[in-house]
């Protein structure tokens, strides 16, 4: 007797797992400003997306850093760059574990 109420419960509990799971909804993945990215050490970071622009420094140890948005270079061979609020522009390369962030809206709203 013991056995079946155990089995029974086991049963029920299944159940009610699965019905649970088919009224979940999902939800889209938030792309947040201010998420960290891996970058790497030796980055260099730019004024605007592409390295004829100002250098604005070059990072010395790997370190997570808070990314604001991105943007694609308006010279091709250069790819997506990450705008660090404030600071400036690392190459995409150079980030790991890149967050989920939104396109960055304008350049001149960034200062570029």
């Amino acid at each position: 007797m013991n056995r079946l109420k155990v089995r029974l419960a086991v049963v029920v509990t299944a159940a009610l797992l699965c019905v649970a799971g088919l009224f979940t909804v999902p939800t889209p993945a938030s792309a947040a400003q201010g998420d960290s990215g891996l970058v790497l050490a030796q980055t260099e970071i730019y004024k605007c997306a592409w390295i004829a622009c100002a250098f604005v420094g070059l990072t010395t140890i790997d370190h997570r850093i808070p990314l604001w948005c991105w943007v694609d270079s308006p010279y091709p061979p250069y790819g997506r760059w990450f705008y660090i609020y404030t600071v400036g522009y690392v190459q995409a390369g150079r980030v790991e574990d890149q967050p989920s962030l939104p396109k960055c809206s304008t350049w001149a709203a960034l200062g570029s």
